[in-house]
């Protein structure tokens, strides 16, 4: 058991320095705008020639809602995973493919309570603890751009208040697309490696947790 539980914290730390490494990149490039070629572009009260101040209300686009699904509906495995706002990447799962949100991929959550931002590529069911799913509306921005915006944004906590009204309010600056493609073609190998570690560690899971009866029982010995 201690080796399964120490590979998935070896993994948990590595998506966190892949993360942690694509967040310095769009605060270097993007809040610090020490972007490539920088040096040549003319800034004016901040805004680098080219660019937009946007609020995040005008950056969303819309999603094709399904069922919510309760916490209480949660199963501990099966096909479809829930993500909510929790700590924990996925909150549970549900045995029904009619509530998976499968269309418009990757989409950010964002946690209206807790102000937890998470990035979702693979079919889900949205929990229906305050969970809001955020696209933006114009095609051409990347999906890992903006989740990585949507991360940077700072939403002073209102305790149990609803806080998308905040985010929405906000203002963002957009970089002109060259750019964020630029970005993303960077952060595009860190997002598909964070991918790869998260069901390596859901399988680890998986297989510890099938064990686990079998060494109290006594059907196995190690």
């Amino acid at each position: 058991m201690v080796l399964y539980d120490n590979l998935i914290e070896n993994n948990r730390r590595r998506i966190q320095l892949l993360e942690e490494s694509a967040r310095l990149l769009y605060q270097e490039w993007f809040v610090h705008l020490r972007f490539p070629g920088h040096e040549q572009v003319k800034i004016v009260d901040g805004v680098p020639d080219g660019w937009e101040i946007k609020s995040v209300r005008e950056l969303l686009g819309k999603v094709l809602k399904k069922k919510k699904v309760k916490k209480e509906e949660y199963l501990s495995e099966d096909a479809v995973p829930c993500v909510d706002q929790s700590q924990n990447f996925i909150g549970g799962y549900i045995d029904d493919e009619e509530v998976a949100i499968t269309e418009n991929l990757p989409v950010v959550v964002f946690g209206d309570h807790t102000r937890i931002v998470k990035y979702i590529d693979f079919p889900f069911a949205q929990g229906a603890d305050g969970t809001q799913l955020l696209v933006p509306s114009d095609d051409r921005i990347p999906r890992d751009f903006f989740y990585f915006m949507m991360s940077s944004i700072n939403v002073a906590n209102a305790f149990y208040a609803r806080h998308f009204k905040f985010l929405k309010a906000k203002e963002v600056l957009l970089p002109d697309i060259k750019l964020m493609t630029e970005f993303s073609a960077i952060v595009s190998d860190s997002m598909s490696q964070i991918k790869l570690l998260r069901n390596q560690n859901r399988s680890l899971a998986q297989a510890r947790d099938l064990l686990l009866p079998k060494l109290m029982s006594g059907e196995l010995t190690v």
